[in-house]
Order: structure tokens, then sequence, then C-alpha cells
């Protein structure tokens, strides 16, 4: 029995349009058996999404079977996919079961599937036709009970146009499309990671619960994170771990933000202007057009606190630690729907 909670589509993070839209399409592909063409830039969490489809479909109790498609040198793409019988030429003379024998019912996945060469293409295109497989050196050609979902970082139209990926194969493979947003487009994720991944690594490591100043958080949300999701929670565990203090400020995190190859993605950090001697502020050129006021900032946290309190009113106004009449107050001046339909929830609901 596999961990199907672990990749849940619960646990794609975040509260952009983007992130729902995409949790309830992980609903609508899971019940399929059809191919899925996951499309979007590295480090977006296409991975995160082709486990949550597998986790939700009926094929949840079988093997999930990842290929790194061009992490395989091309001889050995045909043997390390659809396996090979004892004594093929040319490569290890022992039988192998390959990846489509490895997730026979359940869900196979090519990572940056435009990386395949041609001959593995024509394989691929075989195995999803006629469901059978040929394994290397084999003269008969076996059963295949795998479901295909395959991701990539390419235009492959553009491939095939220029040749290089088999359009048939792309008209197969693209059945069910799913693309997968790079972080400088859904902004509205960045805080949640991050408190998400502040949560996991200081409980998995024993430290105390850290909180990031309110120009630390400005500073993630301004910066373009060209390696996107992987890059952002790569920045936010170290600084986690390097850092003794119980509030993070924006220096705990700008240097390990630097890109040495290229300064296109740095966000306009020329310095870190000291306000005073418990807290600094970004230059102001980083955060125009970006930076909350106190008004929008309390009227988003009573919003948070509506949500986790599942907008019961009396609930939420405990976790403040206000008065029921000031929290009815504040949501009326900030005019504040009062259920996920914008319907009055009540205050005992």
């Amino acid at each position: 029995m596999h961990d199907t909670f672990a990749f849940a589509f619960e646990k794609i993070i975040g509260e952009s349009a983007w992130t729902k839209r995409t949790r309830r399409r992980i609903l609508q592909v899971s019940n399929y058996s059809y191919p899925v063409l996951i499309t979007g830039p590295i480090g977006s969490g296409r991975e995160l999404i082709a486990r949550a489809i597998h986790a939700h479909s009926p094929r949840a109790d079988h093997p999930f079977i990842p290929f790194r498609c061009g992490a395989v040198p091309e001889p050995l793409r045909a043997s390390q996919l659809f396996g090979q019988v004892d004594g093929a030429p040319g490569l290890a003379r022992a039988a192998t079961l390959g990846c489509f024998g490895a997730a026979e019912g359940g869900t196979l996945f090519l990572d940056e599937a435009g990386d395949l060469d041609q001959d593995s293409q024509l394989q691929l295109l075989f195995a999803l036709r006629e469901k059978r497989i040929v394994p290397f050196g084999a003269e008969r050609s076996s059963s295949a009970d795998v479901r295909l979902i395959a991701s990539t970082s390419q235009d492959l139209d553009s491939e095939v146009q220029g040749g290089r990926f088999s359009f048939e194969l792309l008209y197969r493979l693209n059945i069910l499309p799913v693309t997968s947003l790079g972080l400088r487009d859904r902004v509205e994720d960045v805080e949640p990671l991050v408190r998400h991944w502040m949560a996991r690594v200081t409980l998995e490591n024993g430290l105390p619960l850290k909180q990031l100043t309110p120009a630390a958080m400005a500073l993630l949300q301004s910066y373009e994170w060209p390696g996107n999701v992987d890059q952002l929670r790569s920045v936010v565990e170290r600084a986690i771990l390097f850092n003794d203090e119980h509030r993070l400020r924006p220096e705990a995190f700008s240097a390990l933000m630097e890109e040495p190859d290229s300064n296109r993605h740095q966000p306009q950090t020329k310095a870190i202007e000291s306000v005073n001697q418990h807290e600094s502020i970004l230059p102001i050129d980083v955060v125009d057009g970006k930076w909350q006021t106190l008004a929008q900032m309390e009227a988003e946290f009573i919003r948070s606190t509506l949500v986790e309190a599942r907008y019961n009113q009396v609930v939420a106004a405990r976790l403040l630690a206000i008065p029921l009449n000031d929290l009815m107050s504040k949501i009326a001046q900030h005019r504040i729907a009062l259920s996920p339909l914008g319907h009055d929830a009540g205050a005992f609901r």
C-alpha cells in the first residue's frame, strides 16, 4: 500500500487562482487512464502534480515510477524504459524489467519528455497505441497496463515543427493537458508556501517556530524566482537552519537568493536600509507597488483567520484575542465576505 496522502492535492500549497484551478484539474484527470501532459518551467511542481494525480487515481495502490528522460544516456534509454531480455547485445547481459514493467498497474512519469530521442519516441508511440511494449532484444511484444504522465519545460509544438519531436506522439500524450505556472506568475502562493515550509522545517529539526518580518516577506514576494518553487523552498530551508533569530529579517534571505551567473532575476536590492536597531526595510524602489498598507494587512489577516475558523466569528475572535464586537466592527470596516461564496455565514455558524 502506497502513502497516497503524502501527495494528495491538498499538498499543493497556495491560494492563487492557478492553485485552486489545478486542484480541481487533478481530481478531474485522476479518474481516467488516458495520458496526461504537464507543461511548465523547471522547478514549478510538475512532479508533485503528477504524484497527486496518481494518488487520487484508481491506480494509487500500484507503483508510481519516475523516469528522467534527459538523465539517461541515449543508448540506454530503450532498456531503461522498456526492459531487455537476457543476453541482449551491446548491454548488460542480465534481463531487466524496465520502467514500464516496474510501473505495471500503476503510473509511469516521464520527466522532460521532450528530451527523448527519435527511437524512444517511436517505441513510446507504439506502447501508447497498442498498449504493448517490446523489451530490448525481444522478438515479441508484451502487454503493458500503465498510465502515462509526461512533463516538459519545452515548447513541444516548436519541437514538432523543427522535426525533433513526433507530432503523433505529442497528440497522444496531450489528451489531458495540465499547465504548471512559474512562481512569478502566482505571487499569491509565496506566503502560504513560505509558512508551510517554515512550520515543516522547524518541526522536523526540533527548532522553535520562526516568523518573518513584513519586510522579509515583501522581499520574497518581490523576487522573480527563476528556480520557481524548488528555489523558494531551498532558500527558506537554509535561512531557517543558518539563523538563530526568532524573527527572520530580509538579510537572512537576500544573500541566499543571489544568482552567481545572472543578475536578470535579481530584485533591485541595492541595500537593506536600517530604520532602527530592531527592524529593517527594503529601499522604496524594491517594494513600489507591492507594499501593503497596515489596513490591508489587517484585513488580510482577518480573512485568513476566518478561513481557519471556518467562518465562525466567535472562534475567529478567540484566535485573534479580541472581543467579538470588535471583530464584527472590523469585518464591516474592511467589507470582508463572511463565507467562501460571499454570503453572511453568521456569528455562530
